[in-house]
């Protein structure tokens, strides 16, 4: 499976998308959510519209449609929608993405649903969407090793190379003496330096 371009939405959907798009400029945060996922639910693949969600779930936390009441609620619902999402995982990977977008809705910094949304899009192989998800996650904790790792190899998935490459340098230098980090480095300059055409260099 691969992530799709707006280009790719059948008429009807790119129709719906525009709408979100406009609800979106216009900070009708709700009705852009609606639509957005609407979209997604038919054509789960498309990299653009799970962006366009995602501003529009920050949209509408930024914006303090989110109180701290409804927090609490949303978030003593979502443990049965995680849990659900995690048995889906691997048997349906988009389904459980689609439950962990149910939890961002009303929760959009979850790190329970950033996960699941993370695991399910690696699984489905969506390197993009994994990627948002975990940048959220890095940016909540960004001296775990694990999650940075992990989220410097989804960005070489996506296609950002020398974005993760970056990410381990600095994680190298807050660890010298770990040899699977300096092993884990070593690879991604390797491949960024073919991605630039250095071949030679590598043969040196």
């Amino acid at each position: 499976m691969a992530e799709t371009g707006l280009n790719e939405l059948p008429r009807e959907m790119r129709q719906l998308h525009t709408r979100g798009t406009e609800a979106l400029q216009r900070e009708n945060f709700d009705y852009a959510i609606t639509l957005f996922t609407q979209v997604l639910q038919k054509c789960p693949t498309c990299h653009e519209c799970r962006a366009n969600l995602r501003a529009a779930q920050q949209g509408k936390s930024s914006a303090g449609k989110s109180g701290f009441f409804r927090k609490m609620i949303s978030g003593a619902s979502a443990s049965p929608l995680i849990a659900k999402g995690r048995i889906a995982l691997n048997t349906d990977p988009l389904e459980a993405l689609n439950i962990a977008e149910q939890v961002l809705n009303t929760d959009p910094l979850s790190p329970l649903a950033h996960r699941l949304a993370a695991d399910a899009a690696q699984v489905a192989g969506l390197p993009g969407t994994a990627t948002m998800s975990l940048e959220i996650l890095h940016q909540n904790s960004p001296d775990d090793r694990t999650i940075t790792v992990e989220f410097a190899n989804a960005l070489k998935n996506s296609g950002d190379v020398k974005r993760g490459e970056q990410l381990l340098i600095k994680l190298c230098r807050a660890n010298p003496h770990d040899p699977e980090l300096a092993k884990e480095l070593k690879n991604m300059s390797a491949l960024k330096t073919l991605g630039e055409g250095g071949y030679e260099m590598l043969g040196e």
